[in-house]
């Protein structure tokens, strides 16, 4: 037994085949053969008949969401942008009354502007009140 030595793949293939073991290649021809002698269905049939399940199931996906997106989804959005605009509407004439009360607000302030251009600034005042003071003493 020491004088064994092990079999090599070459080895043991062609000792199954010899004692009439399959190889994957002699099941691979023999499939073929059937497929061809049954009618039945090729890897490459199969692949398209994969790729045709696979479309028609995309396709009646987009249509469940395009009918979906019609009935449930547009009108919402529809209803939205209704109200925003409603919204907007409203906002804008909320907008009208301050733009006039501002308006009102800036001609006021204005007015109190042109009157106080008219008096001396602090500055001024205090030259003048000293200039007062020291011709017209009051103590």
């Amino acid at each position: 037994m020491a004088d064994e030595k092990p079999l090599t793949k070459a080895q043991f293939v062609a000792a199954l085949q010899e004692i009439g073991v399959a190889t994957k290649k002699d099941v691979g021809q023999i499939v073929s053969q059937e497929i061809a002698a049954n009618g039945l269905a090729s890897k490459e049939d199969l692949k398209d008949l994969r790729g045709q399940v696979k479309k028609d199931i995309d396709d009646a996906l987009h249509d469940q969401f395009a009918e979906y997106h019609a009935a449930m989804v547009a009108p919402e959005f529809e209803k939205l942008q209704t109200k925003m605009k409603e919204g907007f509407i409203q906002v804008d004439r909320r907008l009208s009354r301050l733009e006039a009360d501002v308006s009102a607000i800036k001609n006021d302030v204005q007015g109190l502007t042109e009157e106080l251009s008219l008096k001396p600034s602090r500055v001024e005042f205090n030259e003048l009140k000293r200039k007062v003071d020291k011709y017209h003493p009051t103590a």
